[in-house]
């Protein structure tokens, strides 16, 4: 299940208070210090008196860590302020989704309200019979809700600013009620910067999720895409800065929950599949590239493949995978960089199986990395949705259903899925 990304948001805020409380107390700690200091030199300039000649010298040095002490000072109040923003940036955000969302939910038991909103919708041509709610745990849903609000803006606007353009008879209560609920144009950009940081990671989520399980392939460049849509520099602005602390919590949640729980091996591996997948390939960076390649050239050699004399693209050529073993590279002689010459050609083929059917025999030991790392799913979403579906198929309305007739209507339910199986 996606991790709920607002609840990521409360983590990073409660640990960037109890950060912000040890940082002050450490700030104090350094006042005390200073003031210790201070006093102890002090003492030490009373006896530099008995000697003229290193007074000078001591003078210069106590100055000097006065200096380092206010610098380390200011840092430690910097740093304190920035936290405070911070926090005060997130928990805003957290109160205007919450503002979001009670004035969907208001839209929605009011049919006056809703009417309205779909009338509005369909005369300007909005998406949807008018707002939505979200489910607090499931972090995709919220995004759903923050755009639908977005796009609604304009009739949102209307409605807070002059209620009665619902309908003559609403009731004083409601209109006090929806112009309390109005937003103003800073809020409005903070939802926006919101929505902007999130759209990636709503993305990401449909590229790892559906009936087709998604391999490492696909795992490894929606990391590399999520840690770059949140590192990146982005233009300066009230928006910008606002968005920016946005990514730098989401950020530091993606480094605790996903990137330090990736192991060394877990990487490897989805190098390894980006690397032989002729539609990822060439979305990964030289480094990337040269670094999956001596992957596969170690894991060739704790497979003793390089001992395999087994020919390579050119019938002609007596050159053999040992070959490498010897320190050998010649990029006209190996079968890596062969691969890397068929995927320069690989608009000819339509998909990663067609690539590889046409290219077995031609690269066979490649070829045995492919089954071996891009068969591995890089997510469990498609096994959990299918349970899910068969619960609901086999419901308590119809708990009669035999086994067999439960799985024929799974079966069914996929038979595009089944089909191409049946061709290949």
């Amino acid at each position: 299940m996606p991790i709920p990304f607002f609840s990521l948001i409360n983590k990073d805020y409660d640990h960037n208070r109890t950060t912000s409380s040890h940082n002050s107390q450490r700030f104090i700690d350094a006042v005390v210090c200073d003031e210790d200091g201070d006093d102890y030199s002090s003492s030490d300039d009373d006896e530099d008196e008995e000697v003229p000649t290193n007074s000078n010298n001591n003078n210069v040095d106590h100055d000097e860590e006065n200096l380092d002490d206010s610098f380390d000072d200011e840092t430690e109040m910097q740093q304190h302020q920035d936290m405070i923003s911070t926090d005060d940036a997130l928990m805003n955000a957290r109160h205007l989704v919450n503002r979001a969302r009670h004035f969907a939910k208001l839209t929605r038991r009011k049919h006056l309200i809703h009417d309205y909103f779909k009338r509005e919708a369909k005369a300007k041509k909005l998406a949807g019979n008018g707002l939505i709610l979200d489910c607090i745990i499931r972090w995709n849903s919220s995004f759903y809700m923050i755009d639908r609000f977005i796009n609604y803006k304009i009739v949102i606007n209307e409605v807070t600013k002059n209620p009665r353009i619902i309908a003559p008879e609403i009731s004083t209560s409601m209109i006090s009620c929806l112009k309390q609920l109005a937003f103003c144009y800073e809020e409005w950009e903070i939802l926006m910067a919101l929505r902007n940081v999130l759209s990636k990671f709503e993305e990401a989520t449909r590229l790892i999720c559906g009936k087709k399980y998604q391999t490492h392939s696909i795992g490894y460049l929606v990391l590399v895409g999520l840690e770059h849509h949140l590192t990146q520099s982005i233009p300066s602005g009230q928006q910008a800065h606002i968005e920016l602390i946005f990514r730098k919590s989401l950020y530091d949640a993606y480094c605790y929950h996903v990137a330090d729980k990736v192991s060394s091996i877990q990487k490897k591996s989805m190098m390894i599949a980006c690397f032989l997948d002729p539609q990822t390939h060439h979305s990964m960076n030289d480094n990337d590239k040269y670094v999956a390649q001596q992957h596969i050239i170690d894991e060739a050699r704790s497979r003793n493949m390089f001992h395999q004399a087994v020919p390579l693209v050119n019938d002609s050529s007596n050159t053999i995978i040992s070959n490498l073993s010897n320190g050998n590279l010649n990029k006209k002689d190996n079968q890596l960089n062969s691969f890397l010459t068929g995927c320069d050609k690989v608009k000819t083929f339509t998909s990663f199986e067609e690539f590889w059917m046409a290219n077995e025999t031609v690269l066979p030991n490649l070829s045995r990395f492919v089954q071996s790392f891009n068969i591995r799913p890089t997510t469990s979403v498609p096994s959990e949705s299918l349970f899910s579906v068969a619960s609901y198929v086999n419901r308590k309305q119809r708990c009669s259903l035999s086994a067999d007739t439960l799985r024929y209507l799974m079966t069914l339910r996929d038979a595009e899925l089944v089909a191409g199986l049946i061709k290949i």
